[in-house]
């Protein structure tokens, strides 16, 4: 299976929104179950009258930076969270290079705090994170097992699923878990027995999350002046329809050829949406900006990625900034440029991230797991990124990313959203996407 990690430097730009406080309304169940599910992940106050408050009282919550409604303090707390997983970004990618790594998370039960997990050599390791993370807490664990074991596990029951689904496994997908220094099954449904028989099968800790087959059909940010961005709603040339269909990540330049810019999305969004070809025609807000030329959507792949030409003139004012904005009422739009990019190293669990979508705008939360191949999604798919929720037909092709404590108005690329196992479950549905490094790799 193919995996890449390491550095990875890329010149890209962001749009961000940031909301004003304004007095709000009674949420709607969507709202109000992500909110719910926003402030359990990251451990702040989770009482159901409070999350209902705070849509009404927005003097009192003015912050939606996250897309949920926050006081001043919790968005200070959360951009304090933000600056302590960038500061460890040096040190994450570090310790995924030593023969000893067990893995690494981000630990928000514990306000961020980095856990980085060897087999040996703890002191030896401490040290180095020390000096990588100076005026920073961290902490450092024995495990038994390397990342690389997980991983290569992880292969092995992805070639075997089949004879897993007969054994009376429905795996849909899994994953390294760090936490349990094992795997994390996705199936259709568990049993203690079928815990029991994976973990003599595999000789390593197991646990069980019930999901739904991975839906990939491209369905259904309506208007977003040029220049051309990521996170704005895209569609073929003949969709007239009121859901959007896809949703654009960034603009990239070709690295052969005539160095051309163009715009990359879901690989989906291209198959399924007549492929490619110079008549391939999409548009944004009613007018066309460029054809389809390209796809990257093998079965057994680590990416679903497409690309779409800009036309000449677009091409000659788009430059790679992502807008996003706030579900919230009264929320507005700001454009940030993207500054940096996450390796797939420094992307690991627990860390914050939201994505932009054009049907389900700003959401955000953390990754859950990563490496994870997809089984049974209709096409499979491996090395993909698990986040803590949901996303809907017209999310895909999403950029994922933070907003980059360093330099301000300013973002982190993370990686594009290939889609999602509920439809839209604002309430314990999961999302998956392909890293920005797995993308350059594969389409350069």
């Amino acid at each position: 299976m193919k995996r890449f990690s390491g550095v990875l430097v890329l010149s890209l730009s962001l749009i961000a929104t940031i909301p004003p406080g304004a007095t709000g309304a009674q949420p709607s169940d969507d709202d109000l179950a992500d909110a719910l599910r926003f402030r359990r992940s990251f451990h702040l106050d989770a009482g159901e009258a409070l999350v209902r408050r705070s849509f009404q009282d927005r003097d009192q919550f003015p912050d939606d930076a996250w897309g949920v409604p926050l006081t001043t303090d919790e968005a200070a707390d959360m951009a304090a969270r933000l600056r302590r997983q960038d500061a460890a970004t040096a040190a994450l990618e570090w310790a995924a290079e030593q023969p000893q790594y067990g893995g690494a998370y981000i630990d928000q039960a514990q306000d961020a705090l980095p856990i980085f997990l060897f087999t040996g050599g703890l002191a030896s390791a401490r040290d180095r994170i020390a000096e990588l993370l100076p005026d920073h807490p961290f902490r450092v664990e024995r495990v038994e097992r390397t990342f690389d074991e997980l991983l290569e596990t992880v292969d092995l029951a992805f070639d075997e699923h089949e004879t897993l689904i007969d054994l009376g496994v429905p795996v849909i997908s899994l994953a390294p878990d760090e936490v349990l220094n094992g795997l994390t099954f996705v199936v259709e449904q568990s049993s203690s027995e079928m815990r029991s028989l994976l973990q003599e099968r595999y000789d390593m800790p197991v646990s069980l999350k019930v999901g739904r087959p991975l839906q990939l059909d491209c369905a259904g940010y309506d208007s977003c002046d040029n220049p051309l961005k990521g996170g704005i709603r895209i569609d073929r040339n003949n969709w007239n329809e009121e859901n959007p269909l896809c949703t654009s990540s960034w603009i990239a330049r070709k690295s052969e050829g005539d160095g051309a810019r163009v715009l990359v999305t879901a690989g989906h969004c291209i198959e399924n949406n007549g492929g490619t070809g110079p008549n391939i025609n999409w548009k944004h807000d009613g007018a066309v900006f460029g054809n389809a030329v390209g796809k990257k959507w093998p079965v057994g792949g680590i990416v679903a990625v497409g690309i779409i030409s800009i036309d000449e003139w677009t091409s000659g004012q788009s430059q790679n900034r992502l807008h996003f904005r706030s579900p919230l009422a009264g929320s507005t739009a700001q454009v940030y440029p993207i500054v940096a990019t996450k390796s797939n190293n420094a992307q690991v669990k627990g860390l914050a991230i939201c994505r932009s979508g054009a049907r389900r705008k700003l959401r955000c939360g953390k990754i859950e797991r990563r490496h994870e191949a997809l089984v049974s999604v209709g096409r499979q798919m491996t090395d993909m990124w698990v986040v803590d929720f949901d996303g809907d037909g017209g999310d895909s092709g999403g950029p994922y990313f933070t907003s980059t404590s360093e330099f301000g108005d300013a973002a982190t690329a993370f990686g594009i959203h290939s889609g999602s196992d509920e439809g839209w479950n604002p309430n314990g549905g999961e999302g998956w996407y392909s890293t920005v490094q797995n993308v350059d790799a594969e389409t350069a």
